[in-house]
């Protein structure tokens, strides 16, 4: 997703204008460099994952208040474990160089207004602890993260294979070239599901054409 594209969306670009190092990846939004407390007692560095629900190239708001954590249990400045934060504890490979470890849940009265809303709520909960000990940590880092590649093959953000857990899976189908011979009735349900996968080119033959 371009930087101009992200822009599109209000609630993005003011995390990103606020400082928060974001970006997105295999359709989810992700925040990096969180800072939070772990079990010793010291201050670290996490990353938040969230499904992205998206209108077009725009964001709506989030149909989940649940999101991803990559990283330790995150505890307060005594090293007990934020019990009102646990979700589950299942590990899930979003793309290359992203596994997320954990979950949190933590859901306000009237549901999260937007992305903004959603992803620093739960970075200022994190923070809050790490600040006991070091009163320097912020997410606001102001560092530039770069995004996906916008020359995907997709008008849109695929954004139901995140919803789906099956990212990685479906990074598996970037292949560059396919090619399928005969269109009659397999070949045309084949070219149906392949054409909803990130495949670079899809390359027909058919007597017929």
């Amino acid at each position: 997703m371009s930087q101009p594209q992200i822009n599109l969306s209000p609630d993005i670009k003011a995390l990103i204008d606020d400082g928060y190092e974001i970006a997105i990846k295999a359709g989810h939004l992700v925040l990096y460099n969180v800072p939070y407390v772990n079990q010793q007692k010291e201050v670290k560095r996490g990353t938040l994952v969230s499904t992205l629900d998206m209108a077009g190239n725009v964001t709506v708001k989030p149909s989940t208040h649940v999101v991803m954590f990559a990283g330790d249990q995150p505890c307060d400045k005594n090293g007990r474990e934020l019990e009102n934060l646990k979700h589950s504890n299942a590990q899930q490979k979003i793309c290359d160089g992203l596994v997320v470890e954990r979950s949190f849940s933590c859901k306000p009265k009237d549901d999260y207004r937007d992305y903004y809303h959603k992803m620093t709520t739960y970075a200022e909960m994190l923070t809050s602890h790490a600040l006991s000990i070091d009163p320097n940590a912020t997410a606001r880092t102001h560092a530039v993260i770069a995004t996906d590649d916008p020359s995907g093959v997709f008008n849109y953000l695929d954004t139901a294979s995140g919803r789906a857990g099956i990212s990685s899976i479906s990074q598996k189908l970037a292949l560059q070239k396919v090619g399928i011979i005969g269109l009659g009735g397999t070949g045309s349900y084949v070219l149906d599901l392949i054409t909803k996968t990130p495949i670079k080119e899809i390359h027909l033959f058919d007597s017929d054409f």
